[in-house]
């Protein structure tokens, strides 16, 4: 729970800012450039990502000599002895050994955000109530954070929820990589030794997620669209 949640929210955060950014400069360079780097971190597979992060900032950063801070772990929750460290030393650990499996669930989530909320954005922009916002004198900032942003922001916060069971089973991958101790990694450790209690106990546990998630959307769309209220 605490590598999705952190992912998950790194992805909406980038994924917005990016998608915002595009919409705000569609069709020049940037965009163009941004679409790129988008589009291919939405088709990379978790462990293309994962093993080419442990590559560069585990083993890489080692053999060249890189600055300590630099130097990432790739294997484990926590280093060999950790628990007799004081508490700030102790989660400060924990942090460093968090950056990259969650680097690598939140690129490639935050890559279909972003094109996402681009198009959302788009769209939102050509809608009569922005343009009668411009018609009013408002600044090209204020129109794009009060008035398009606001209305893209509904299909995406659907988009969010369902992706919750998503990031669950890219876990899966990401998890056995680093060997972090978690559902994914249990998966992939009774499909090796066909233990199959437990991977049917984990499928039915993403498919509970599946339902959650499709709840989570429905329940956050009606928060922020108060027609959905209404309509109920």
């Amino acid at each position: 729970m605490t590598l999705v949640g952190l992912s998950l929210l790194l992805t909406w955060l980038a994924g917005i800012a990016v998608g915002v950014v595009q919409a705000a400069r569609a069709r020049s360079r940037l965009d163009v450039a941004l679409t790129g780097i988008t589009s291919t971190l939405q088709a990379l597979p978790a462990y293309v990502l994962a093993l080419a992060l442990v590559l560069v900032f585990a083993y890489g950063a080692a053999l060249w000599s890189w600055p300590a801070a630099l130097h990432l772990p790739a294997m484990g929750e926590e280093a060999m002895g950790s628990g007799f460290l004081p508490l700030w030393q102790r989660l400060a650990d924990r942090a460093r050994h968090l950056v990259l499996p969650v680097t690598t669930l939140a690129l490639i989530g935050a890559g279909g955000a972003a094109r996402y909320v681009r198009a959302s954005t788009l769209e939102a922009l050509r809608q009569p109530a922005v343009r009668a916002a411009r018609a009013r004198g408002l600044t090209e900032r204020r129109v794009l954070f009060r008035h398009a942003l606001r209305n893209a922001l509904i299909p995406v916060i659907t988009l969010a929820g369902l992706q919750l069971p998503a990031l669950f089973s890219g876990v899966v991958f990401v998890e056995a990589i680093f060997g972090w101790p978690g559902m994914g990694r249990v998966a992939v450790q009774a499909v090796l030794e066909r233990d199959y209690p437990v991977v049917m106990a984990v499928t039915a546990s993403f498919a509970v997620l599946v339902v959650l998630g499709n709840l989570l959307a429905d329940a956050l769309a009606a928060l922020a669209d108060p027609r959905l209220r209404t309509a109920s």
